[in-house]
C-alpha cells in the first residue's frame, strides 16, 4: 500500500521541514504565510460602492464580478491596477442586493500570486 501512496503522491509524502523550504512553505513551494486582504468596501452611497485599496503593496489584474442568484453574472470590470490608498468604484445593478448578491473581487500580488475575496450585499 506505501508504493501505492508513493505512486499517487510521491516519494517523500509527507512532506518533512527541510532546509530549503521556510515554515510556511508547502510541499509544492507554496507560501501560506497569513495574508489580510486589501481592500475594504466603502457602501456610503448605494448603489454606487468604492472598493478601497487599505494594502501596502499595489495589486494588479485587480476585477469584480458582480453575480445575482436570479440573474447569474450581472457585470464585470476590466482587469486594473491599484496602488496602495487608491479605490475602484462601482455599482450594484441587482434589483435586490440583499437577497443573493455578491460581488467577486479578484487580483494578483506583486508575485503572482492570485487571490479571490467574496463580499456579500
Amino acid at each position: 500500500m506505501t508504493k501505492d501512496i508513493d505512486m499517487c503522491l510521491g516519494p517523500g509524502w509527507p512532506p518533512v521541514a527541510t532546509a530549503e523550504r521556510t515554515q510556511n512553505e508547502d510541499v509544492c513551494g507554496q507560501d501560506h504565510t497569513p495574508y489580510r486582504i486589501p481592500f475594504s468596501i466603502d457602501r456610503s452611497t448605494p448603489p454606487w460602492f468604492r472598493l478601497v485599496h487599505i494594502g501596502d503593496e499595489s495589486v494588479r489584474g485587480v476585477t469584480l464580478f458582480e453575480l445575482d442568484a436570479v440573474d447569474g453574472v450581472v457585470a464585470s470590470t476590466a482587469p486594473c491596477r491599484l496602488l496602495p490608498g487608491q479605490a475602484m468604484p462601482f455599482s450594484v445593478r441587482s434589483q435586490n442586493p440583499a437577497r443573493g448578491t455578491v460581488v467577486i473581487v479578484r487580483w494578483f500580488r506583486p508575485s503572482g500570486a492570485e487571490y479571490v475575496w467574496r463580499v456579500s450585499f
